[in-house]
């Protein structure tokens, strides 16, 4: 990694804007991510990763032959070569401090002065001494962590995987609704809870100074204020944001006030936890304790 560049590790949690912030990176002149959002370096063993990177490749190679656009295709081509040069890096063993740096700068050039990877894994599965190693490294990198209301993020989640392979909203809602059973059923491993935000706050405040992690919620995050207060914690100029940008939402399934208070009392502890490290919670997050 060049000594010019620092490094943003997202942290998590998932569904709470990683994407629009990945597409964010890749515009601001001054940052750069891979093009391929989710580098999920720290899960597993490289022979997984592998088969994974793998599936990647085939759903590349799939979306390349429909792409109709110049700009998509290259964004494709692009994607592949980063895929494959991955693959290479996993194949030759190098240590994770020189690695995985060396990945997310893929993309930089020499006006970038950040580069950023968002895996929302990445505060769970990471180790604390991994989380150490990379908060030791130079330039000291800096990390995000964006941690959105509890029950609308599991839901969220629910609806996102209920969706796979299904396009019928009553289908969609049927599978949604089933899957809220089963996570209410403690059967994580339909619905894994890996985001677990008293264990990412413990981990993230053992492993990293307090001056090169920032905290923010969801609810308030994408707005001038907030992204411009993120480009003064990165050291860069503020470039707009484009609010009404889409981000990738979930399929559109309501929850109903029983099932809402249901997950707020299974997930109380997540409410409870980050209001004693934190200090307050968001509106949104104490409508739903007040239910």
């Amino acid at each position: 990694m060049k000594s010019d560049k620092t490094l943003l590790v997202y942290l998590g949690a998932q569904k709470s804007a990683s994407t629009w912030l990945w597409s964010y990176f890749r515009e601001h002149p001054q940052c750069s991510s891979p093009p391929l959002k989710e580098l999920h370096f720290f899960d597993g063993n490289p022979d997984h990763r592998s088969d994974r990177l793998g599936r990647y490749l085939d759903r590349v190679e799939t979306q390349m032959e429909s792409a109709d656009e110049p700009a998509d295709s290259e964004f494709l081509q692009s994607k592949r070569r980063f895929i494959s040069h991955y693959r290479t890096v996993l194949i030759g063993n190098a240590s994770e401090e020189d690695s995985f740096p060396e990945l997310v700068s893929w993309s930089a050039d020499k006006d970038t002065r950040v580069v950023g990877e968002f895996t929302p894994a990445n505060g769970m599965v990471a180790s604390v001494s991994q989380l150490r190693n990379l908060a030791g490294l130079d330039p000291p990198p800096k990390f995000l962590m964006i941690l959105r209301d509890p029950v609308d993020r599991i839901w969220s989640q629910i609806r996102m995987q209920a969706s796979f392979g299904l396009s019928d909203r009553r289908e969609i809602e049927k599978e949604a609704y089933f899957l809220l059973e089963r996570f209410l059923e403690g059967k994580n491993n339909v619905t894994p809870v890996r985001y677990d935000y008293s264990l990412m706050l413990r981990k993230a405040r053992k492993s990293i100074p307090s001056e090169r992690l920032l905290i923010d919620y969801f609810e308030n995050f994408i707005s001038e204020e907030r992204i411009s207060n993120l480009c003064r914690f990165l050291g860069v100029d503020y470039f707009p944001p484009k609010l009404d940008e889409p981000r990738l939402r979930s399929a559109s399934v309501p929850l109903s006030e029983f099932d809402r208070k249901r997950l707020r009392d299974t997930l109380l502890r997540q409410y409870q936890a980050v209001e004693k490290l934190l200090g307050s919670l968001p509106q949104r997050w104490r409508q739903t304790l007040a239910l």
